[in-house]
């Protein structure tokens, strides 16, 4: 698997407007840019539950989202996002952590939605994906990995459905910790990252084949023979 490269948020103001608070996502609550793949400052198999929760509740984006549960974590809009969850392994560890928005029901209702929050922001903002892929022909998932972390941007294509575009709006920002495959699992088809294309590209693309189970395309460590 390949290791993306830290690259640094910058945050800027275009006609004198604010940055936008999802500019804040992959940062730590003083506004310092977190060790990547990583929400909030917190890294799943590395951050506790409970130092997640402090996080999370001393963060900058966490104003306008009222905390409803911290255990289990929840917190923000449960009618129209976004939503805030976290999930932890039996050591107390933070598994995993989930950012989502809830998209327009249909595809062509317009959305004001922040720059960060489409595909091209976050591609700008993280730098390319270690690879991508389709689960279903109306979404696209890409992969950070580092160091067993990763993140799954999951976006809604276009209606036409025929190009991914930079205008692509996120519908979830998953971060979770690489856990051992079980016994039996195999391998799930994935794709080179090609940039901003047409759909029949991707789909002519040689196929990257990454531990995980197919029916659940999350990627999982093999042990070594």
């Amino acid at each position: 698997m390949i290791f993306f490269a830290s690259v640094l948020i910058v945050m800027r103001t275009i006609g004198g407007m604010r940055p936008t608070e999802l500019a804040t996502v992959f940062t730590n609550p003083d506004g310092s840019v977190c060790q990547r793949p990583c929400l909030f400052g917190i890294r799943p198999g590395q951050t506790t539950v409970k130092e997640a929760v402090v996080l999370l509740k001393s963060h900058p984006f966490m104003r306008n989202h009222p905390v409803q549960s911290e255990d289990p974590f929840l917190a923000g809009d449960l009618q129209n996002g976004p939503t805030i969850l976290l999930s932890k392994t039996p050591e107390g560890l933070v598994d995993r952590i989930r950012l989502a928005y809830n998209l327009p029901r249909k595809k062509t209702a317009a959305v004001d939605a922040p720059e960060l929050f489409l595909a091209g922001g976050i591609v700008n903002t993280i730098g390319s994906p270690d690879f991508v892929c389709s689960d279903d022909p109306a979404f696209m998932c890409y992969y950070y990995a580092d160091d067993r972390t990763v993140l799954i941007v999951r976006t809604a294509l276009s209606a036409n459905r025929e190009r991914v575009e930079t205008s692509d709006q996120v519908q979830t920002l998953t971060v979770f910790f690489e856990h051992q495959c079980p016994p039996g699992t195999s391998t799930f088809k994935a794709r080179p990252w090609l940039g901003f294309t047409t759909a029949l590209r991707y789909n002519q693309a040689t196929n990257l084949m990454i531990d995980g189970d197919q029916s659940n395309p999350i990627p999982c460590k093999k042990l070594l023979p």
